[in-house]
């Protein structure tokens, strides 16, 4: 018997040190300062990852995985792939993360300097090429995306809150035409979540003593989770062009030679009270008329005279986020100075065009007539993996499957 034992111990230390092995690592930017919360994961298997620590540093176990890659982003940097053939060995990594820009650079140039000066028929025809190929590279089709979704947010410069998401995303254009039914089912494998503690208290004490019934109702029936990493995900693109290719005057074209920009520019004015500026750009292939890339672009600016006294629930809300305010239940809110930036780039298949990345970025100062308030910040990014083009639409008792949570330490993110 003890025989037997040792034998069976002995093979599986021979197989664990085989198969399992520990990589340990550090990230770091272009000026040598460490990444927190950065992801790090397999892009085979990406239920199988971490986010580093306040120190950039990560730890993660893997087994045999020599085909695969070990994946290293953040939001607002490039991404690594780092194939796993390479290791030989070595377990302590060190990776530089290079910075990628939220707003395509070349979005920014067009809209000042259109370089195509044409007539309203001209525009109206390009458009409508535009729309006619969008048809075509996304069908009325199901599509199913398999993603990493994180997001962070910043009050001031501190974290309060990050959350990673793998999962499964189907796009269902066929019902977005139907009795007006979502158009997104999106399945989680797992939840990564860090909240900073002053924020849950203040959340959990809102969720149970301040929202009335009709709150606690409507709040009990949404995860928060699918809501949020849906709503990054956003509309389909035929459904956003259509809702503004008909103001042909307000559209330039900028030609880059392989490709052109289309950038759709509105700003409205209300009394000098609210303020809304819209950019579009779709970035297309100038012979075929197919989208590479998009970006949205919207400032928000509300100047109110006398200023406007919030709800119960909205001081509420105000509150968790806003940490050290002690006399929220006095503020009026003055002024609101918001800008978001979201950016989709797309690649194309053997049978359609799919969406490669997309990544947002808002920033909103609020605050009242004696400058008290809040800056938050909060930047997100979904990574696309891997796409099926023809996918088993899920069922209503998959979708109803709670997403699995771990909650996670700022002190230690392993």
């Amino acid at each position: 018997m003890i025989r037997k034992t040792f034998i069976t111990l002995f093979f599986v230390c021979i197989f664990s040190s085989t198969y399992a092995t520990i990589i340990n690592g550090f990230v770091y930017d272009k000026q040598s300062l460490p990444v927190s919360f950065a992801s790090v994961y397999l892009n085979n298997n990406p239920t199988v990852g971490t986010v580093t620590d306040s120190e950039g540093h990560f730890s993660i176990e893997i087994d045999n995985y020599k085909s695969d890659a070990l994946v290293i982003s953040f939001i607002g940097y490039e991404t690594i792939k780092y194939p796993l053939a390479n290791l030989q060995g070595n377990t302590n990594l060190s990776f530089i993360l290079k910075e990628q820009p939220i707003l395509l650079q070349e979005t920014l140039v067009s809209a000042s300097n259109p370089s195509k000066k044409m007539t309203k028929r001209d525009k109206r025809n390009i458009l409508k090429a535009v729309r006619k190929r969008m048809d075509v590279d996304f069908p009325n089709q199901p599509c199913r995306y398999k993603i990493v979704s994180d997001y962070i947010i910043y009050n001031q410069d501190d974290v309060v809150a990050f959350e990673e998401l793998v999962g499964s995303l189907v796009e269902i254009p066929a019902l977005k035409r139907k009795n007006g039914r979502d158009s997104i089912q999106l399945k989680g494998d797992i939840c990564k979540r860090y909240r900073n503690q002053q924020m849950e208290s203040k959340f959990n004490n809102v969720s149970a003593n301040i929202l009335d019934d009709k709150y606690k109702q409507v709040a009990g029936k949404v995860d928060s989770v699918v809501m949020i990493h849906r709503t990054m995900w956003g509309s389909e693109i035929q459904w956003l062009f259509d809702e503004f290719i008909g103001n042909t005057s307000k559209w330039t074209f900028t030609d880059k030679g392989d490709y052109t920009v289309l950038n759709y520019i509105e700003k409205r004015n209300y009394f000098g009270i609210l303020i809304i500026e819209l950019n579009l750009s779709y970035v297309i292939d100038s012979y075929s008329y197919s989208v590479k890339k998009l970006s949205q672009d919207m400032i928000v600016k509300a100047n109110i005279p006398f200023g406007y006294k919030l709800s119960k629930e909205q001081l509420a809300v105000f509150n968790v986020l806003n940490i050290g305010e002690n006399e929220i239940e006095k503020f009026r809110l003055k002024t609101v100075d918001t800008r978001i930036k979201r950016n989709i780039i797309y690649k194309s298949t053997d049978t359609r065009v799919v969406v490669s990345e997309k990544n947002v970025e808002l920033k909103s100062k609020i605050s009242d007539k004696n400058g008290k308030g809040m800056n938050i910040h909060s930047t997100a990014a979904i990574k696309v993996l891997s796409t099926e083009t023809s996918p088993r639409i899920y069922t209503a008792s998959e979708m109803k499957r709670p997403i699995p949570i771990k909650n996670m330490n700022l002190s230690d993110l392993k």
